[in-house]
């Protein structure tokens, strides 16, 4: 009930505010152009309903906020940055702007908080889900925020997706549900940043850097689950064929982290190759010697 009654009160005083402007506007028309230059002034934010208005805009900023209502809060915040860029009164511009100022670091504040990935909501509902919030920070100019709390928020849903996988026994199926799952959440959150920030062309080397470090927390989770689990050498270059068709999707999305797989496999592909190698060497070295022996054994009983 108090919040419709401040609404319907501020509405009142717009309605008049704006009856107002428009008499005013008309009579400045109406005047011959021969008139004093101070003649123009008419028309200004500075009449009494004005003021009541302005003034009481800080708790109608402050109902929004407390209720959530941020899309309403941010509207009000505009309008009174309207108003003030009209009014002539000074002191009333000073006293209210300092008021304002204080109200939008404080409606940040909450984005920020709703924005945190510590929010479950956001975590299985996709790129798309923080798409409000962060549009809000956007049109407060808190850009680096905005952009800072999107990726972490991405980085958070990807955790949590992982830790959801369950573990089976076959790794190649693993491997395909952790690629699917990291390769379409990396696509889509790279089509939603380039909605949202698209006049921000600084914020895209921060999403490089994002993506690479989303990368390399996948392939240690490969690396766990394949290189270091003992299969074999054709079971592994099948999950690692997986793995590069992942970053060929990828790709699609003008996101080429390609060379960062590469660089972060070789040393495993290598070592994996070594061992091969090795086991064979000494596979066939036992395989020689047990030839070795069976010769031996045949040529005494012959000899016998």
């Amino acid at each position: 009930m108090i919040r419709q009654g401040s609404l319907m009160r501020q509405a009142t005083i717009r309605i008049k505010t704006e009856k107002k402007k428009l008499c005013d506007q008309a009579t400045i028309n109406n005047q011959s152009l021969d008139k004093d230059q101070s003649t123009n002034d008419i028309g200004k934010h500075d009449s009494g309903l004005d003021v009541e208005w302005i003034r009481e805009l800080p708790d109608e900023l402050d109902v929004c906020i407390a209720q959530r209502d941020f899309d309403s809060a941010l509207e009000l915040l505009t309008e009174a940055k309207d108003f003030l860029a009209e009014c002539c009164n000074t002191d009333l511009v000073k006293e209210m702007t300092e008021k304002f100022e204080q109200k939008e670091n404080q409606l940040a504040e909450k984005l920020m908080i709703e924005l945190k990935p510590a929010m479950d909501k956001y975590l299985q509902g996709g790129p798309k889900a923080t798409r409000k919030t962060v549009l809000l920070l956007i049109k407060l100019d808190k850009i680096s925020q905005a952009c800072d709390l999107f990726l972490k928020n991405q980085s958070a849903s990807i955790k949590y997706l992982v830790k959801e996988l369950k573990l089976i026994d076959n790794p190649f199926h693993y491997v395909q549900q952790l690629n699917r799952l990291v390769c379409n959440t990396l696509a889509e959150t790279v089509q939603e940043f380039r909605k949202l920030f698209a006049d921000y062309p600084l914020c895209f080397s921060v999403l490089i850097l994002w993506a690479s470090g989303e990368m390399k927390n996948y392939t240690s989770l490969f690396i766990r689950h394949i290189f270091q689990s003992g299969l074999n050498l054709k079971a592994t270059a099948r999950c690692i064929k997986l793995a590069f068709e992942g970053a060929e999707v990828l790709m699609q999305s003008s996101l080429d982290l390609k060379f960062e797989l590469e660089m972060l496999f070789e040393p495993h592909i290598e070592k994996m190759l070594d061992e091969t190698e090795r086991l064979f060497i000494d596979a066939m070295k036992l395989r020689i010697a047990v030839s070795r022996i069976c010769w031996l054994i045949n040529f005494c009983i012959v000899l016998s």
